[in-house]
This record gives C-alpha cells, sequence and structure tokens, in this order.
C-alpha cells in the first residue's frame, strides 16, 4: 500500500530528501511530513528500489504558499494603481457625462447662492440694472410675505404686488405657481427696456398663457409661443415661452422687436458672468448669499433717467440720489424684522459725503434701526468712496408709501 501526504493526499513513493536539521516536505504541497511517515515511506523505498547512484541529483522542491501569496498580492497591487491612474485621468470626461440625458433646452434650475442663481445668466448681458425675487422663500415667512399685500388703506401700493398682479394679467399664473423672478433693464441714455423672466414650480401650460393674452394672437419664435401685446397708454411687449419653466417678458416704452429677445440666450451663463466688471464684482463682494430679495445696478455716466422722470411728471429724491452713484446694491435679509442691507459706491469723495448726509437725513418712519457707515475719504482708497446703509424695521410698509413722497 502506497503511503500518501496527509495534506494533498499525493502518493508518497520518493520523498524530497531533507538538509540537515530540517524535515522532509511533500514534494506537491511542500508542507512538512510526520517523521513517523517519512521513516515508512523510506523503509518502502529501500526494499524496492536499488541503491541510489552517488551522483544522484534531487529534485528541486516546488514553490511553497509563501510565493504563491506574494504573486497574487502583486498582481491585486499593480491593478489597483492601474485602476486609481484611469478614475484620475477620466474624472473630467466622466463628469462632463453626468447629465447627459438631461433635457437641452431647460437650463438647470437648482437652488444658488443669491448672486449665482442660474435664472441670472438668461438675462442680457447689455443689463446694467438687475432685481431678483425669490418669491417661493419670500411667501414661507409672515414678515416677507407682506412684502406682496395690496395696501388699500394708503391709496397706493408698492411696487411688488403691482408687480404681481401684472403678471398674472400677462400670464394666467398666479403668485404660488411662481418660484423665481428676474428682472434687468439697460438704464443709458436711450429709453429702457425691461425684461422679466419668471420660473415655476412646475411646468406651466402655454394654452392657458396664451388664453391670458387673448385675443393677442399668438406667433412662434424658436419653435416656441410668442404673443406680442399692447401695454397701455403707448407701450408693447412681448411673452415668449423659453422653456418648460421660464417664461420671458419684455416690455417697452415703445413697438417691441424680435430682436429684443436674441440678447436672452437658449441656456444661462454661469453666475454673474456677462455682465459689467463693476456690477459683477459688487455682486460676488457685497451682496449677502442668503438675501431673498435684491437690486443692484452700475451707471459708467448718470443716466438722463430723471428727467425724462420728471417731464413725465415723476419726482423721487431717492430715485435721483440712487441714479447718482457708481455702483449700488440693496438686498433684504428674512430675519424678524426684516433686515435691508445698501452698498453705495460714490464717483467722488464729494458725491459720497452727499450721498452720506442724504441717508442720514431721511430716516425711514418705519425703521426701527437706521446705521450708515463710511469711511473718510481718500483719494488713494477706493473703498473709502463706498458707504454702507443698514436698516431694520416694516419694509412691507414702507414701500406701500414710497410712491407718495417727493
Amino acid at each position: 500500500m502506497v503511503a500518501t501526504c496527509p495534506f494533498c493526499n499525493a502518493p508518497l513513493t520518493n520523498p524530497a530528501p531533507a538538509a540537515l536539521g530540517a524535515r522532509v516536505v511533500c514534494p506537491r504541497c511542500g508542507e512538512p511530513l510526520p517523521e513517523e511517515l517519512v521513516a515508512q515511506v523510506g523503509a518502502a523505498a529501500q526494499r524496492s528500489q536499488p541503491d541510489a547512484p552517488s551522483n544522484f541529483v534531487p529534485a528541486p522542491a516546488p514553490p511553497g504558499k509563501s510565493k504563491t501569496l506574494f504573486a497574487v498580492l502583486g498582481v491585486m497591487v499593480v491593478m489597483a494603481v492601474l485602476g486609481a491612474i484611469y478614475v484620475m485621468q477620466t474624472q473630467q470626461y466622466r463628469r462632463g457625462n453626468d447629465f447627459r440625458t438631461q433635457k437641452k433646452n431647460e437650463p438647470a434650475l437648482q437652488s444658488a447662492p443669491a448672486a449665482e442663481a442660474p435664472i441670472l445668466g438668461l438675462l442680457p448681458a447689455r443689463c446694467n440694472v438687475l432685481a431678483d425675487l425669490h418669491v417661493a422663500e419670500l411667501l414661507k415667512q409672515p414678515a416677507t410675505r407682506r412684502l406682496f399685500d395690496t395696501d388699500t388703506t394708503a391709496g397706493t401700493s408698492s411696487p411688488i404686488p403691482l408687480l404681481a398682479n401684472k403678471l398674472q394679467q400677462w400670464t394666467g399664473l398666479k403668485l404660488g405657481d411662481i418660484e423665481h423672478l428676474a428682472l434687468g433693464s439697460e438704464i443709458s441714455t436711450k429709453l429702457p427696456q425691461l425684461v422679466i423672466l419668471v420660473q415655476t414650480h412646475q411646468p406651466y401650460s402655454p394654452g392657458k398663457v396664451n388664453a391670458a393674452l387673448a385675443p393677442a394672437t399668438p406667433i412662434k419664435h424658436r419653435q416656441k409661443l410668442l404673443v406680442r401685446f399692447p401695454i397701455p397708454p403707448a407701450g408693447e411687449g412681448l411673452l415668449w415661452c423659453h422653456s418648460e419653466r421660464i417664461l420671458a417678458l419684455v416690455l417697452c416704452p415703445v413697438a417691441a422687436q424680435l430682436d429684443d429677445l436674441d440678447a436672452i440666450p437658449p441656456q444661462p451663463r454661469s453666475g454673474v458672468e456677462g455682465f459689467a466688471a463693476p456690477l459683477r464684482a459688487a455682486l460676488t463682494e457685497r451682496l449677502p448669499s442668503a438675501s431673498v430679495a435684491w437690486i443692484a445696478g452700475n451707471f459708467d455716466e448718470p443716466p438722463p433717467l430723471s428727467d425724462l422722470l420728471k417731464l413725465a411728471g415723476v419726482k423721487n429724491a431717492a430715485l435721483d440720489m440712487l441714479l447718482q452713484t457708481k455702483t449700488f446694491v440693496v438686498s433684504v435679509q428674512p430675519q424678524s424684522p426684516l433686515t435691508v442691507l445698501g452698498h453705495f459706491r460714490g464717483r467722488t469723495g464729494d458725491d459720497a459725503g452727499k450721498l452720506q448726509a442724504f441717508l442720514a437725513e431721511h430716516r425711514w418712519a418705519e425703521a426701527q434701526s437706521w446705521k450708515v457707515e463710511a469711511r473718510p475719504p481718500d483719494p488713494a482708497d477706493p473703498e473709502s468712496l463706498w458707504l454702507t446703509l443698514q436698516v431694520r424695521g416694516d419694509l412691507a410698509a414702507w414701500l406701500a408709501g414710497a410712491n407718495r413722497r417727493p
């Protein structure tokens, strides 16, 4: 009967001899054999085989388990290194395919800081006055929701509810249907247009929009519904279905042109990209990210809008002073009471001083706190041309009566 290895069951007819002081191992699996089994196999081999010649050289023992383990681990390490190199080299390509199935005509509308709202990137880049209302956030709290209430007792209304009422008249959308509003205008030496972008919570019905402006006849622009409608007494407007959740309105004091829509891109630019550098810098550096409403502007030269308004019988000292600034950013934070933060840059040190005096003298009656800060004038320090206004109080009441103030 042939003896076998107790570990791998290999026949042990001729086990490999061991070195001095070492144990005999199985020629197949390399495991050391019990001494009694070695003695048994050796005795059987002596009985069945002649003596080995003096020049007999035993076969080398096969590699042990440790060598096999090191080989496997080496292959795994090489594969891991190659995989890491592949992941790093193809990261940009793979990120570019994350949204391959997204609709090409619908811009990304995710939440973002105030100066980076994607809808701002759809406003014409030539606009030098921008405004933004995060309607969904404004409706969440009573203090900000009051901004949309019509003040019937004062005989006039805040511009915000007036805008909301007009939007419902022109689009058929209720306030609760709207998530975001972005407004832009180029105020310069020519008659200004107003561009309003309306972002809805859900895709709207073009048929409902068309019905709101009946009997106006719709046409197609870029394969999307477009309606031209009058704005009494002499203006004209264009309402264009930009995408499933974006409506674009262009309001003109004279006849509107289809070319006016070409300044609205199919896809939004990134953040405030495209606007004038001073306006971009002001929004990036001076607009709090949590603002729920804001307006900002930049004038290379004082625009003649005040003179045009005076000819129309409209006078407002605050508007006159604002148009004399170089750059401004005014924002609303949703604390209770509401906080209004304004940053204003004068054209010269004298202009900044006049603006500071004007703000100090025209405190709102509805304000609980009123703070104006400015640096000492320094021709070598551009920051000294900036001043800051911080107001806490009933903004809705102030806006409701703003039209009555001279």
